[in-house]
């Protein structure tokens, strides 16, 4: 799964870090969304649960 926009990427960035510290769970969805510096759109919640639940299943963060 790729982010394809900047807000995406810092989302992604965020949920990649909690993955690498073991603490990636899909609970952390609402922390993450209010660890952001702005507001989610409707379009960025999907795109971070959808993130959380792909990045949860891989053993490895994505390649850059």
């Amino acid at each position: 799964m790729k982010a394809t926009t900047d807000r995406e990427r810092e989302i992604a960035g965020l949920v990649n870090a909690l993955a690498n510290q073991g603490t990636l769970k899909t609970t952390s969805v609402a922390y993450i969304a209010t660890s952001m510096k702005f507001s989610l759109s409707e379009a960025e919640t999907r795109f971070l649960v959808r993130y959380v639940v792909w990045r949860r299943s891989q053993p490895a963060p994505p390649e850059k």
